[in-house]
């Protein structure tokens, strides 16, 4: 029975479990799946000039991270019917905007943290005597991946080791400890033979287990996430690595924009169902006069609305919606009233709460 998390290669880029991608291109004539894979990361490249202006730091992130994985952020492609190994015949690429938009979002000045200069805390490990060459092979590249990851990111790489992987209450405490605000680890490793599959008794599996973690992003939110691919003996843990943090920082750029949108929903909900205060208005001599205070009220209260909710003679009643507390409001009826305009009038202003 052919083992369920064997992976499959395009064009030696690994393809993303979580996108569709058609079918997987065949090598036909020499040079035929090279001019494809160029194609593709084309309209990668296309689809990334239409997200707008980069930073500096997103086009560093581009170049090095995405472009290299560049199936990682493909939805679909088609060919002509009938033209499978004819790169000429590339009907349609479907770019997925949103993963490239997510993993592109994150960055240490965007997360709205206290720290000027965070630091991201690194483990590395190795598990398990099989792993043997390949794996001492992988750890200096990787030591140098993940520091990489971390300063395009805008983070202070730090490594620290433990005799196991850590958990996430685990790395809370290494992160208090060594007032860090991140933890990258991962871990190199050979894959359990799975109970019963003899097709692939005498090929050695290899995995590699990774997480992400993160607290007080925007202030006060906590990120966390797992990942595991297994691999045969001519993939790398390199480009393995490359694909479960692409994965990683994507899921991490969209819960970003969900707190994001969160916080704004319940700012406009408190503002839209707060109590809205009132100013009574009297003692005006004409509309003029009452126009203008009211204009110059609304000046100094630019984070909310007037509106006038009752008129009787010689006393208008103005509500008052949006953020500003009562005493800000009762501040800014003493600066009006001081204003040499109305100094002189006989104006009064008075707030209620309701």
């Amino acid at each position: 029975m052919a083992r369920m998390n064997r992976l499959f290669w395009v064009f030696g880029v690994i393809a993303a479990t979580s996108v569709s991608l058609a079918a997987p291109v065949s090598q036909g004539p020499a040079g035929g799946a090279d001019q494809l894979a160029r194609k593709l990361k084309a309209s990668v490249s296309d689809g990334i000039v239409k997200l707008g202006e980069l930073e500096p730091w997103q086009k560093k992130i581009t170049e090095d991270e995405i472009l290299p994985l560049y199936s990682r952020f493909i939805k679909d492609y088609r060919l002509a019917a009938g033209q499978e190994n004819n790169p000429q015949a590339l009907l349609s690429v479907e770019v997925d905007f949103d993963s490239l938009k997510n993993y592109l979002r994150f960055h240490s000045t965007k997360a709205g943290l206290v720290s000027s200069d965070p630091t991201l805390l690194l483990l590395l490990r190795q598990e398990g005597v099989q792993c043997g060459r390949k794996c001492q092979e992988s750890i200096v590249p990787f030591k140098r991946l993940m520091v990489a990851r971390g300063l395009r990111r805008g983070f202070k790489p730090v490594w620290i080791t433990s005799d196991h992987a850590l958990s996430v209450d685990e790395g809370m405490e290494w992160m208090t400890k060594k007032k860090a605000v991140g933890l990258m680890q991962a871990t190199l490793g050979v894959a359990a033979a799975e109970e019963g599959d003899t097709a692939h008794a005498d090929e050695l599996h290899y995995e590699l287990s990774t997480s992400l973690l993160f607290q007080g992003l925007l202030g006060s939110e906590s990120f966390s996430t797992q990942g595991r691919l297994e691999f045969l003996e001519n993939d790398s843990y390199e480009m393995m690595f490359s694909k479960l943090m692409a994965d990683g920082f994507t899921e991490l750029g969209a819960k970003m924009i969900d707190w994001d949108r969160i916080r704004t929903s319940a700012r406009a909900s408190s503002v839209a169902t707060r109590a809205g205060i009132e100013v009574t208005v009297r003692n005006f001599r004409d509309a003029a006069t009452f126009s203008e205070a009211k204009a110059a009220l609304q000046l100094k209260l630019p984070q909310s609305r007037l509106r006038e909710k009752y008129l009787k003679p010689g006393e208008i009643i103005l509500e008052l919606k949006g953020s500003e507390k009562s005493e800000a409001v009762t501040q800014a009826i003493h600066e009006v009233l001081q204003m040499e305009s109305f100094s002189t009038k006989g104006l009064s202003m008075e707030v209620r709460v309701p």
